[in-house]
């Protein structure tokens, strides 16, 4: 078989595409791995003789053909000088989507004549109304079988498909044409191969990927052809379709013909840098699927990349708009994995994306411009190659966007978006990972600042399988002069939790992961849990981290990554509500943990502690208003009253009774004695004290 590379038809030219500086492979390395993929590619197919054994011995195969439901003509009189395309086509919910018209529109003005072959339960009548205007023949089969069944049908239900110039086989597995499509039949029939592809793939044997192959009419006339769709049987095995029908096509047909990939793998390799190319056989349209479209006006995207793979539509709209693209988005609802992504309304910044960066570092804002500039240059004085830089603004009045625009104009590794309403902490943050694009997303605080060398120290332990990465902190006060605390966590060393250690990793660490600073979590991780049950509670990163399944996979870095400025939070006023109702609310929701584990992090109703109650009172958060939040109006007895007189206490009072209190016994106290200092009810007594007592 020869499958060979058409560069003339890449649109690769220097004078279309301009000069490029990618840093290329010597043709020996190339050749070695394509040696390694054969390799690979044998032992898969091994696997696969034994999986398709195996189902053979203990699945019941059945021979009857699946049943034709609807079989009728279009509007369109076929023209046998024009090509016929097969389309398969399916959809769960038995629509045939917008996305999927516009396919079939571009393929008529292209010149294609269009048989339609839907294994949906049914087409409604509003859809055949519709598609009779754009194909010659509309069937309707049951749904057995996969594509190479579909256009099976379709050949034996339209024999005339040879007296026409040429013939397609084509599915809705990729959205598009992306690019103009008119000239593609010039395309193909001026290629000096009989069999044209778009990509090509090296999973068991080399072929052509099924979702696009043009058989130029001597193809379709002839007995190979012939005969191999006639043994095309119903497989219920994906994996066996692929290797029997996919590969088998171009193995059995690349005896006779010549076959070829309009965008071949070898030429992608060539213009994909070093670093960012595949080590083992891939599928390009999937791992390449954005040096296609930038570089190569690659005219499809693969459908699953928004239904599995978690790509966002701002992220596809992204590429779009680096290749000139006026392919029309919109057309793709229904099939995004992200539908809170999509109906949440933003102001598109101009957003320059990266090739499958290691590490995000997503930073969710509102109302920061005082302080976001001095957090994004922390982290732009240390990027390395494989980072970016998300922010998610939520709908900020002040003006964030201005500063963050000329951070934009100088870092092309950052990406802005602007919602047009604020949809809260939880979700802001939410949606910044969904829009992420690397393998791993440090979550970061607008007002917090990156230590010296705190990106090189994570990216040099993502390597080691773990899900999460706990980083360290120091406190320091909110103008940053004054160092508070040099270590949040006391660890002389990096500390390793995988599944045994579950409680221990709760215990030790649950009231840590509330700064949201501190989480560089594994994006797909994140993805994988509900996160939006957790919308609400002002801990979105902790709930996503103990959902069942709980991380088993965890590694906490002992030396200081953020640095943390306190006495800037925006929550102060619903303190007492946070740590008193939310927070304890969400430990408790956690199922795998047993109680006696929940209680060592937080109590039930921590609330009913007078000493807690004191020092929220000192605070100036804890007032009858709370008190009635969480006390019954009867009951409680003295344990009510003595809560009662607390919040009725004069603040000043409370907050210089444990200001003396930590002075005296106090432990860890330099950071609690800063806030009680800076808080609103810090009176003359208290900052008398202060000074005695030489307390910054």
């Amino acid at each position: 078989m020869e499958l060979r590379s058409v560069r003339g038809m890449m649109q690769l030219q220097s004078s279309s595409q301009g000069s490029r500086n990618v840093q290329t492979r010597p043709d020996k390395e190339y050749g070695t791995l394509l040696l390694k993929w054969a390799v690979k590619s044998i032992l898969k197919d091994l696997g696969y003789q034994y999986e398709l054994l195996l189902y053979a011995l203990t699945r019941e195969q059945s021979s009857k053909e699946p049943h034709v439901r609807y079989n009728a003509e279009g509007a369109i009189s076929p023209d046998y000088v024009r090509p016929v395309c097969f389309f398969s086509s399916y959809d769960s919910e038995s629509i045939v989507r917008e996305c999927v018209y516009y396919y079939l529109r571009q393929l008529k003005m292209a010149g294609f004549d269009t048989v339609f072959i839907s294994t949906s339960t049914s087409i409604s009548e509003s859809d055949l109304k519709k598609l009779v205007g754009y194909c010659i023949r509309i069937i309707s089969r049951e749904n057995r079988g996969y594509d190479f069944y579909s256009w099976k049908v379709g050949l034996d239900q339209y024999p005339h498909y040879q007296e026409h110039a040429g013939l397609l086989l084509a599915n809705d597995s990729v959205h598009g044409p992306l690019f103009d499509f008119g000239d593609i039949i010039t395309r193909l029939e001026s290629c000096d191969a009989d069999i044209i592809g778009m990509t090509d793939n090296f999973r068991y044997y080399p072929h052509l990927q099924s979702y696009f192959i043009y058989c130029k009419r001597p193809v379709a006339l002839s007995k190979e052809f012939i005969n191999f769709f006639d043994q095309v049987k119903v497989m219920k095995l994906k994996s066996a379709v692929i290797r029997k029908y996919e590969v088998g096509f171009a193995q059995i047909l690349g005896k006779q013909f010549r076959l070829a990939a309009l965008y071949p793998l070898e030429g992608m390799l060539d213009q994909t840098a070093y670093l960012e190319r595949p080590k083992s056989e891939i599928d390009p349209t999937f791992r390449l699927w954005k040096t296609l479209i930038i570089k190569f006006r690659f005219p499809f995207l693969k459908r699953s990349l928004l239904t599995r793979r978690g790509v966002s539509i701002h992220e596809v709209t992204s590429v779009l708009v680096q290749s000139d693209s006026d392919f029309d988005v919109n057309i793709l609802d229904g099939f995004v994995a992200e539908p809170d992504a999509v109906t949440t309304p933003y102001t598109k910044q101009e957003v320059i994306t990266l090739a499958g960066p290691r590490l995000s570092i997503c930073i969710g804002t509102y109302n920061r411009a005082k302080f976001i500039g001095e957090t994004l240059d922390s982290i732009v004085a240390q990027l390395e190659p494989g980072v970016e830089i998300v922010i998610m603004d939520n709908a900020s009045s002040d003006n964030t966007t201005e500063v963050v625009t000329q951070y934009l104009l100088r870092h092309p590794e950052i990406r802005y978006f602007r919602k047009q309403e604020n949809t809260g902490f939880d979700r802001n943050y939410d949606e910044a990972v969904k829009y992420a694009k690397g393998e791993y997303c440090w979550l970061m605080s607008d007002d917090d600042l990156l230590s010296t060398g705190a990106i090189a120290n994570v990216l040099s332990v993502l390597g080691g399988g773990d899900d999460l990465i706990v980083v360290n902190s120091e406190v320091r006060n909110a103008d940053l002069s004054v160092e508070l605390e040099n270590k949040l966590m006391k660890l002389d060393s990096d500390q390793l939790y995988r599944e045994e250690d579950r409680d221990n990793f709760f215990i030790r660490n649950a009231k840590y992961l509330s700064f949201v600073g501190c989480l560089v979590i594994r994006r797909t991780y994140w993805l994988s849990k509900n996160a939006s049950s957790y919308y609400g509670t002002g801990f979105v990163h902790v709930g996503v981290v103990f959902q069942s399944p709980a991380v088993v996979n965890v590694r906490v870095m002992a030396k200081p990554s953020v640095i943390i400025r306190l006495g800037n939070s925006t929550w102060n006023t619903v303190r007492f509500e946070i740590w008193m109702i939310w927070w304890p609310n969400l430990i408790w929701s956690f199922t795998e943990f047993p109680d006696a584990v929940k209680r060592k992090v937080c109590p039930r109703e921590p609330w009913r502690r007078l000493d807690v109650l004191l020092k929220h009172r000192a605070m100036g958060v804890y007032t009858k208003t709370e008190f009635n939040k969480v006390w019954p109006t009867n009951g409680g007895g003295i344990a009510r009253i003595a809560s009662y007189l607390v919040s009725v206490i004069p603040e000043s009072m409370a907050n210089f009774i444990v200001i003396l209190y930590l002075s005296l016994i106090g432990k860890n106290k330099s950071r609690v004695l800063h806030d009680l200092l800076n808080s609103p009810s810090a009176g003359v007594l208290s900052r008398s004290l202060a000074r005695v007592m030489g307390i910054r």
